[in-house]
Order: C-alpha cells, then sequence, then structure tokens
C-alpha cells in the first residue's frame, strides 16, 4: 500500500509537472542557448574550454539542486515509514538516501574545482589585459603611488590581487545566485503542494531579509575596501624599506621610516572611518 500511494503520487507530479510551462520554458532556453552559441561560434572556437567549463557548471547546478530535491522527498517516505512503522520500507530508502549522497559527493567536488579552474583562466585573461594596458601609453607612470595627481592607489595591488578577488568573488555570487533561483523554484513548488500560506510568509521573509542584508552591506562594503587600501599602503611601506635598505641605513633614516610605517599601521583600528 505504501509503494502504491508513492508511485500514484509521482505519477500526478510527473503529469502536472508534463503538463505546466517547465518543459516549454527548458525546451526554449536549449534552443536560446543553442542559437547564441551558433552565432558566435568564431569568439567560442578560441575559449571553448572556458564554455565548457560554465556549461559544465550550470548542468552541475541543476543536477545539484534535483539531489536536493530528491533528498528532501527521501526525508518525507523516511518519516511516513517510522509513522506506519514499516521497517523494511524505512531500510529501502534510507539505502536510496545513502545512493544519493555517494553520487552527490564527487558531484559537489566536481563543481566546486570546475568554479576555481575557471576562475583561474578569468584571472590570467584580466590579467594579462590589465597588464597591456598599464605598460601602453605611459600608463605605469601616471598611475604612480607616489604621484600627487594620482586618484587611484596602489595599482599594483589592484592588478595582483583585485582582479583575483573580483574573478573569484563574481563568479561565485553569480552562480550562487543562480543556485538561489532554482532552490527557491524548484522548493516552492514542494512547499506551495504542502501550504500556500506558509510559501506565501516563507516567500515574504526571505524578501525582507534579503532587504536588510543589502542595506547593512552598503557599509561593509566602503569598510572591506578602506582595509584593501591601508592594507596595501602599508605593504609597500615595508617594500619600500626593503628595497631602499642601503639607502636607508646610509643616511640613517630608520627613525623617519619607521614613523611612516607606523602611521599607515595605526590607521587600522580606524578603518572604518576613513573614506
Amino acid at each position: 500500500d505504501f509503494f502504491s500511494e508513492l508511485a500514484a503520487q509521482l505519477v500526478e507530479r510527473i503529469s502536472n509537472l508534463l503538463n505546466s510551462a517547465i518543459p516549454f520554458l527548458a525546451i526554449g532556453t536549449l534552443v536560446s542557448c543553442g542559437a547564441i552559441a551558433t552565432l558566435y561560434r568564431q569568439h567560442l572556437r578560441q575559449r571553448w574550454k572556458q564554455w565548457t567549463m560554465l556549461a559544465c557548471l550550470l548542468f552541475l547546478s541543476f543536477a545539484v539542486n534535483g539531489m536536493n530535491v530528491a533528498i528532501s522527498y527521501v526525508f518525507r517516505f523516511l518519516e511516513t515509514a517510522l509513522n506506519q512503522k514499516e521497517q523494511s520500507i524505512f531500510w529501502q530508502f534510507l539505502w536510496i538516501y545513502a545512493g544519493i549522497i555517494v553520487l552527490a559527493v564527487p558531484i559537489v567536488i566536481l563543481y566546486r574545482y570546475i568554479r576555481l579552474k575557471l576562475a583561474l583562466y578569468w584571472r590570467e585573461w584580466l590579467t594579462k589585459l590589465f597588464l597591456n594596458r598599464y605598460f601602453s601609453s605611459r600608463s605605469y607612470y601616471e598611475l604612480d603611488s607616489n604621484a600627487a595627481n594620482t586618484e587611484i592607489d596602489n595599482p599594483d595591488q589592484r592588478i595582483t590581487e583585485d582582479i583575483k578577488a573580483f574573478t573569484e568573488t563574481t563568479l561565485r555570487f553569480l552562480l550562487d545566485v543562480l543556485d538561489s533561483i532554482l532552490t527557491l523554484l524548484s522548493f516552492t513548488v514542494v512547499l506551495f503542494t504542502i501550504s500556500k500560506v506558509l510559501t506565501v510568509g516563507l516567500v515574504v521573509y526571505a524578501s525582507l531579509g534579503t532587504a536588510i542584508a543589502i542595506f547593512v552591506g552598503q557599509r561593509l562594503i566602503r569598510v572591506n575596501y578602506n582595509q584593501l587600501r591601508l592594507e596595501a599602503n602599508f605593504r609597500y611601506g615595508m617594500v619600500h624599506v626593503r628595497d631602499h635598505a642601503e639607502s636607508i641605513a646610509f643616511y640613517r633614516g630608520e627613525a623617519l621610516e619607521r614613523q611612516q610605517v607606523q602611521r599607515e599601521c595605526c590607521l587600522f583600528p580606524e578603518i572604518d572611518k576613513h573614506r
């Protein structure tokens, strides 16, 4: 009786899914992706490895969300089996859960590996682009941190560290947004079949939490920017001492250099007050 009821529920869910607009949206998405790939095939030919990695990330993201939905149903069947005291059914679904976990572990590891690898490719391309611009038209001279009229501080920090942070954070953010959208859509459908009121309440709760996080995060962005700038200035001061150690020792400028470096170090506690 338990499996008969389960089969009937699965058939009903699959029938409702096929009769909805989701299959048409999936087909339309695939056709659109194929058309875009055909249109830009010349550009894709030069970076086929990176685009293949991106396609794999999207596929793995869908796979992970599908397994999360499957795990939610397995837990539901496990609880039902416990309530009905069906020992054999409980162990069957427990083995199914173990199989899903065994399948999910390599998928998650592969997903993270491809994401980091793609971020490295992106960082390499972006670093070369900025280096070409930095060493052209004497830009390195005009962007000198010691110049009085420059508006960009520590260009070496921007090229070496900020590009790394930008590529890794941006790629992770975009994939997390996609994963959140897929999770929201998939579990909203599951929850909507259980309670419509609870679904609306959770959507409102998530929206309020997101709005609060955005409001608080605006100040954290400025604090993080100031932290990177002050740390870069402090690092530049230490490198300056190392590169000019002989001159500093010859002219006995230790006290002056120490004061300048300590001045940058003392700004760390007030990092949230500087603009």
